[in-house]
């Protein structure tokens, strides 16, 4: 099968677009790839049939305009990068995507960035994805979306992130199979992103924190398994409006040793934990406004629930209600359920 290798430099000054394409073969890059201009970075495209790989950065960029949209496919085969894909402007940065038939190993670091982030998206349509490099989409007035599709397993072991001073990104996370998360996700901004996390036939597990943030408003933060669920450090999103945290698995477990936390100066989200067999909670949960505390629910539809943390709902107004529901035994250590009412006291004529 024939196939394409870039040894040397391949570079379109003022803009222009570039195309490398293997209708029959594969694709290896070993040298940098760049289109740059004053007013628009060009597209670039690296299409093969089969086996994709890229060994040196690729790179659309433009100081005052537009940055150019990197695409990366493979129709029949995998893709694997070791470089960096990089789309940046003073304006709009372009979207950043790579879709490959079978597996996708990421290992050098994807950034779209400009007064606008594009978007990022990562696709396997018959393979596993993992991510050993981060995955960055950020804007001073919006970041672009963060999308992670797998028809295996996902596996992320570098942080992703959608910041903003304004709109932060939405991430979201999906496979098939299992999905590990192992390093920080974070979209933070006056409006926080949402982040979602969704396995349809296998279980989720982080080691690394979730954080949604927002001045104004942060976002929700959802995982939603098949199997089990199990959380291993803090879930958090805070900010005037505190966002909804929510866990559910259909068929398994759901385990944290971590806190689930929404906050809110004005008022905080709803945190819900729902599984179909046992719950284990060993993390903090704490949903506390200044104003309003939001409600906590725990689930188990078969099995029964354990708690060896807090269960936290207060504000200054009204806190909100704690549900604990199970087939089986219910095992708690703390609950608050504070309304907390200050009384100014009258002035002496």
């Amino acid at each position: 099968m024939q196939g394409r290798t870039i040894n040397g430099n391949v570079v379109a000054n003022n803009g222009g677009n570039i195309t490398i394409k293997s209708e029959n073969g594969a694709i290896a890059t070993t040298d940098f790839v760049t289109s740059d201009g004053i007013n628009q970075g060009g597209e670039v495209l690296l299409e093969a049939s089969g086996d994709l790989s890229v060994n040196q950065n690729i790179l659309s960029t433009s100081t005052e305009g537009i940055g150019g949209n990197i695409t990366l496919r493979s129709e029949n085969g995998a893709i694997a990068t070791s470089a960096m894909l990089i789309s940046e402007s003073r304006n709009q940065a372009g979207d950043i995507s790579v879709d490959a038939s079978e597996n996708l190993d990421i290992n050098g670091n994807i950034s779209s960035r400009g007064e606008i982030g594009g978007n990022i998206t990562l696709n396997s349509e018959k393979g596993a994805i993992a991510t050993t490099a981060s995955l960055v989409s950020e804007g001073i007035t919006q970041a672009g979306t963060i999308s992670v599709d797998a028809a295996e397993t996902l596996t992320t072991m570098e942080t992703i992130i959608a910041n903003s001073q304004d709109q932060a990104g939405d991430i979201s996370l999906n496979a098939i199979g299992d999905l590990s998360v192992n390093r920080n996700i974070a979209s933070r901004g006056e409006i926080g992103g949402n982040i979602t996390l969704n396995s349809e036939n296998g279980a989720i597990a982080t080691t690394a924190p979730l954080v949604s943030e927002g001045s104004n408003q942060a976002g929700d933060i959802s995982l939603h398994a098949i199997a089990d669920v199990s959380v291993n450090r803090n879930i958090n999103s805070r900010g005037e409006i505190g966002g909804d945290i929510t866990l559910r698995s259909e068929n398994g477990a759901i385990a944290t040793t971590a806190a689930l936390v929404s906050q809110g100066i004005n008022q905080a989200g709803d945190i819900s934990v729902e599984a179909s067999e046992n719950l284990s909670v060993n993390g903090n949960i704490d949903s506390s406004g200044e104003i309003a505390g939001g409600n906590i629910t725990l689930k188990s539809e078969k099995g029964a629930i354990t708690t060896t943390a807090a269960l936290v709902s207060q504000g200054t107004n009204q806190a909100g209600d704690i549900s604990l529901d199970a087939s089986g035994n219910i095992s708690v250590s703390v609950v608050l359920l504070l309304s907390l009412v200050l009384l100014m006291p009258e002035m002496s004529s």
